[in-house]
């Protein structure tokens, strides 16, 4: 089956996705499987030339059986290629994985107490072996898959001793049950594909109750061991058909190598078209949300130009691509029974690796590392560069505002206008502090952040807690001393301003939830000098409108920086959700929204020409920011993030102040 290239190939598969549903089994009496027919005392495995594969091997082994059960609930029949050891002439070992099917339907009619019917099909149309085989989902049925592979319907007849239908061209076919009230038998040692033995364990007991055979049957047999050997190619056909399947639901995903020195499942090579940062990571966690490639241990991505189906050179780009701590990732999950290095049956961990060419976005994360605001290592300097104090006057100068406008309405003294800056500083102490408190194991995996305070130790988790409760109380103290509601607003703020820590968890709209922490700034100065809301009732809020949006729309850039960092950690924004092209766009709305809002709040204030002259300025700022910052070229983001936004605040404020003052 060629694998479909682009979205029209992709489209002309779905139709012979359908036709799987055009070949449904066909019963038929009077099969050839059935020639022969022995039960009772006439069962005699000894009879047939059942191998001993590997010198250490517990016994004869069937390895090319397709295994026969049926759910016990929904009716749906399974056919899964298990290991089979021979015990007896008429007991046999079933050698199921817990992760697979037939093992599923054993345990339900385990808890039923039932006894369980089961056959054993060997030989048959090549189609119908390798179904056996194939990593179909529990509801589809490995003959109907076996009829679209061969292009008509597989022919079935009745089990003579149990209710089960067999392949009607099998060579031999094996009719038995399993009592669930017996014991497990001792399955075991076989040399198996990995190239080691797998231990001696226990599984369910089959009893043989009839073997039926076509005249001079032919015993189909593989030997399994370090590959590449028979199996192994059975395994890259699943690669290969299963391939257009696996990018119907990963698109990106371009090509897929399990190499043989793998053994199938330990080592798979992944092309992708990478189209954003941290993709790698997404295909990852999808391969191991597929099936039995959630058994994989080793998932090594790279680019589409790059050969996946030759080992040596998917080696080669990867090991030129990597970082180990920048690109590796570990994480736990199942693992094959088969695998004797895992840490417990069945689980251990797996390790996948981002060998893609990384965009400039991953340098800059680096390159933009934060330095210290302050030098010296005093306690003072390292609570100051513990809440980038000097940032502080992004935000005062609408606090600020706030102040001159109501100053049309009540005088302001010199008390009040230092209790102001008071409550305003110790409140954006709080929401820095916790937020570098919520952050700091976010903040000591992330390149740009390591150097901050907690996660280089320069500061104790105890002393930041320390800092920020008493900046806590420095802020509800000058909001009780300024007038009772600022006193009964004050709580309601120091909440709104903690929780922005945590919205980038949760939502997409995060920088929203900070731009509105910083517009409580200047209805917080309104409102410390009047003692009351705004005449006319609307005023003040579209003054904090005009500082959210503004505030949104540089958190917006901020976030830029982190795009990567912020896709593997699963931490939310915008530039997450959109990418950085469409997150721009939106900065630009909101900052455009903020502009429309600070003039009709200059209206609503009475303010003059001076004031519309600093939001003039303002304007050519932001409008200056967007032409600093493009999408993947995030090279003057410090001067638009640091610069242009410290001097808009400032201007606006300059303005109203220049026309009170005149």
């Amino acid at each position: 089956m060629k694998v479909p290239e682009g979205l029209l190939g992709k489209l002309a598969m779905l139709p012979r996705l359908a036709e799987v549903a055009k070949f449904p089994p066909k019963t038929v009496g009077r099969p050839a499987c059935q020639t022969t027919v022995l039960q009772e005392s006439d069962v005699d495995l000894a009879q047939f030339p059942v191998p001993i594969c590997w010198p250490e091997d517990g016994g004869p082994y069937i390895t090319l059986g397709g295994v026969i059960t049926r759910d016990p609930g929904s009716g749906v029949r399974n056919v899964g290629m298990y290991r089979v050891q021979v015990l007896s002439k008429n007991t046999l070992a079933m050698h199921w994985q817990r992760h697979k099917v037939g093992a599923a339907h054993w345990r339900t009619m385990a808890e039923r107490g039932e006894r369980m019917p089961v056959v054993i099909a060997l030989g048959g149309d090549p189609a119908s072996i390798y179904a056996a085989s194939a990593p179909l989902p529990p509801t589809i049925d490995e003959f109907l898959f076996a009829g679209f592979l061969r292009g008509e319907p597989v022919r079935l007849a009745k089990a003579v001793t149990c209710d089960l239908d067999v392949p009607a061209e099998a060579e031999i076919v094996i009719e038995g049950y399993i009592d669930p009230r017996e014991e497990l038998v001792l399955e075991g040692p076989f040399g198996d594909h990995t190239g080691f033995y797998s231990l001696a364990d226990y599984y369910p007991k089959v009893h043989v109750t009839a073997i039926t055979f076509r005249d001079d049957p032919i015993w189909p047999h593989t030997i399994v061991g370090r590959p590449p050997m028979e199996d192994y190619y059975l395994g890259h056909a699943t690669e290969r058909i299963f391939l257009p399947l696996l990018k119907l639901t990963i698109p990106e995903i371009v090509d897929l190598h399990m190499p043989a020195e793998g053994i199938f499942h330990n080592l798979v090579f992944v092309s992708i078209d990478k189209q954003y940062p941290g993709q790698a990571y997404k295909v990852m966690n999808g391969l191991w949300g597929q099936g039995l490639m959630s058994l994989a241990k080793v998932i090594v991505v790279v680019d589409k130009d790059v050969n996946v189906r030759d080992p040596k050179e998917a080696w080669w780009v990867a090991l030129n691509h990597i970082d180990p701590e920048r690109d590796v990732r570990f994480t736990m999950g199942p693992i094959d029974v088969l695998d004797h290095s895992s840490r417990g049956f069945t689980y251990g961990s797996k390790m996948g690796i981002d060998a893609t060419r990384k965009w400039k976005i991953w340098a800059l994360s680096s390159e933009m590392r934060e330095g210290q605001t302050f030098g010296g290592e005093s306690l003072l300097v390292r609570y100051i560069n513990f809440v980038k104090l000097p940032h502080t006057v992004f935000a005062l100068p609408f606090a600020l505002l706030g102040v001159i406008v109501a100053s049309y309405k009540q005088p302001v003294t010199w008390r009040v206008a230092i209790l102001v800056i008071v409550a305003f500083t110790a409140a954006r102490f709080v929401a820095m502090g916790f937020n570098r408190i919520a952050d700091r194991r976010i903040d000591a995996r992330n390149p740009r952040t390591q150097s901050r305070e907690l996660p280089t130790g320069r500061l104790t988790i105890s002393q930041a807690w320390a800092a920020v409760i008493g900046a806590m109380v420095v802020f509800l103290f000058a909001a009780w001393a300024l007038n009772p509601l600022c006193a009964a607003l004050a709580p309601v703020a120091l909440i709104w301003i903690a929780t922005y820590s945590y919205t980038k968890r949760f939502t997409d709209w995060t920088h929203l939830w900070l731009g509105g922490a910083l517009a409580i700034a200047p209805v917080g100065g309104y409102v410390a000098i009047t003692g009351a809301w705004s005449e006319p009732w609307w005023l003040l809020l579209v003054i904090a409108l005009a500082v959210m949006c503004w505030v949104a729309g540089f958190d917006i850039f901020y976030a830029l920086q982190d795009e990567a960092f912020d896709r593997v950690e699963r931490l939310r924004s915008l530039v997450v959700r959109l990418g950085q092209a469409r997150a721009i766009f939106v900065a630009k709305l909101l900052h455009g929204i903020s502009i429309a809002a600070l003039v009709a709040f200059g209206y609503g204030a009475g303010l003059g020409l001076a004031y519309y002259l600093g939001v003039a300025i303002g304007a050519g700022l932001i409008a200056w920011e967007h032409q600093l910052v493009r999408p993947g070229d995030l090279s003057r983001l410090n001067a638009a993030f640091f610069t242009a936004n410290g001097i808009v605040s400032i201007v606006v404020f300059l303005g109203a102040l220049v026309d009170r003052v005149l």
